[in-house]
C-alpha cells in the first residue's frame, strides 16, 4: 500500500480536478503491475495497473490508494475491470468521498465475489487528496490567497518595484503550490499593473497540467496583448461588461456575472468542479477577500526585509479596535531559505 500511495503522488501536478490515485497489482508475492492516474479524462490507476499486468491477474491482489470508482464518468467503472480480471481481494486505504461511490466500489466488489478490506495506511491517503475531499464534503473548492511581504508587511516600493520581496526558493515554492492548483486566479488591476505571465513553472520530471487562468475584469479593461493570455491553457475571464471583447482563441472564456459581489463571483465557478483556486493579486483585492472571508488558507512568505511606511501594504481596512481584527490560526510555518513560509486558516 505503501507504494502505490508514493506512486499516486506521480499525478500530483496533472490530475488538476480528480484525485491522485495509485495501485499496485501483487501475485504470487510478486509486483505484476503498477499504475497511477495521470490526468482527467484518461484512464485511471487501476486500469493503468491492469493493463501492465496484462492477462496474468486471475487471483491476484490489488492495493489501491483510493476505493476504486463504480459508476461511468468520462471512463468506465474501474470495479467493472477489476471483476473482469478475477481479482481475488481488493485492499484500498479509504473510501472515495465523491457521493458517486462512497462504498459503492467496495459493494459492487463484495456482489461479485472479490474479498476487500479498507483502512490499511489510511492517514498517510487521505493527505494525498485534501483538496478533493473538501470539495466533496462542502461542494466547494479550497482557496487560498498568497502573499509575499516583507517584515514589516510591505508588498512593494511606493514607485511599485517588488522584484523580487521573496527569495527565489519561496518562489521556485509559489510555482509549486500554482502547479499543485486546478487554477490561478487574479485581477485585470495585477495584470495592468505587471503582466504577468501566471503559470506554473516547475523543474521536474513529473507531468504537469497547467492550471486554469480565471482573471477578474468587472468593465473590461484588458485586451488580448498581456502575456497573461499568450497560452493555450483555459482561460476565464469574469466580467459584468456583455459587451466584452470576443476572444481571438477557443481556450479563453468570458463568464457573464451580474451581481459581482465577491460572494457570488466565486458562486459562479462553483459548476465548473475545480478543487482548489490559488489567488495571487494586489492589495485590495486581498483585503477585501480577507474582509468577507472569502478564502480558507492564507500563505505568507515573509521576508527578512524591512521597506518602511512609504511602501504599500497587503491590508488596506482600517482596524479600531483589537478585537475587530481578523483572527488567523497557525496551520504551518517552514523555513525556505532566508524566508519564512506561513500557511494560516482563516
Amino acid at each position: 500500500m505503501l507504494q502505490a500511495i508514493k506512486l499516486a503522488k506521480n499525478g500530483k501536478y496533472s490530475v488538476k480536478s480528480n484525485p491522485i490515485v495509485g495501485c499496485i497489482i501483487v501475485k504470487n508475492n510478486q509486483i505484476i503491475g503498477r499504475g497511477y492516474h495521470q490526468k482527467a479524462g484518461t484512464a485511471h490507476a487501476e486500469i493503468n495497473a491492469l493493463n501492465q499486468a496484462s492477462a496474468k491477474t486471475e487471483g491476484a491482489d490489488v492495493y489501491i490508494s483510493l476505493e476504486p470508482c463504480c459508476h461511468l464518468g468520462k471512463t468506465p467503472a474501474c470495479t467493472d475491470s477489476l471483476i473482469r480480471a478475477k481479482i481475488k481481494r481488493v485492499f484500498f486505504a479509504t473510501k472515495d468521498p465523491n457521493s458517486l461511490v462512497a462504498g459503492g466500489g467496495m459493494r459492487a466488489l463484495n456482489q461479485a465475489g472479490i474479498e476487500t478490506k479498507v483502512g490499511i495506511l489510511k492517514n498517510k491517503a487521505l493527505r494525498l487528496n485534501p483538496n478533493f475531499s473538501h470539495r466533496m464534503k462542502t461542494g466547494t473548492p479550497i482557496i487560498t490567497l498568497k502573499i509575499a511581504m516583507s517584515l514589516d508587511g510591505k508588498i512593494a516600493l511606493n514607485n511599485g518595484d517588488s522584484q523580487w520581496i521573496s527569495s527565489k526558493k519561496s518562489r521556485d515554492d509559489s510555482h509549486k503550490m500554482r502547479a499543485l492548483s486546478d487554477t490561478i486566479l487574479t485581477t485585470s488591476n495585477t495584470i495592468i499593473a505587471d503582466n504577468p505571465r501566471m503559470n506554473a513553472r516547475v523543474k521536474t520530471k513529473k507531468k504537469i497540467t497547467q492550471p486554469t487562468k480565471i482573471v477578474i475584469d468587472k468593465t473590461g479593461r484588458l485586451n488580448y496583448t498581456y502575456q497573461f493570455f499568450n497560452t493555450d491553457t483555459k482561460i476565464i475571464i469574469i466580467t459584468q461588461n456583455k459587451n466584452y471583447l470576443n476572444p481571438p482563441t477557443d481556450n479563453i472564456h468570458i463568464l457573464i456575472v451580474a451581481d459581482f459581489s465577491l460572494k457570488n463571483i466565486f458562486k459562479s465557478l462553483e459548476c465548473f468542479e475545480y478543487n482548489s483556486i490559488f489567488i495571487e493579486c494586489g492589495p485590495r483585492f486581498a483585503t477585501a477577500l480577507i474582509k468577507e472571508k472569502i478564502c480558507d488558507q492564507l500563505v505568507l512568505y515573509l521576508s527578512p526585509k524591512i521597506l518602511g511606511e512609504d511602501s504599500m501594504s497587503i491590508f488596506k481596512n482600517k482596524i479600531t479596535k483589537i478585537s475587530d481584527a481578523p483572527k488567523l490560526t497557525i496551520k504551518k510555518i517552514k523555513r525556505i531559505g532566508q524566508d519564512i513560509k506561513l500557511t494560516l486558516e482563516l
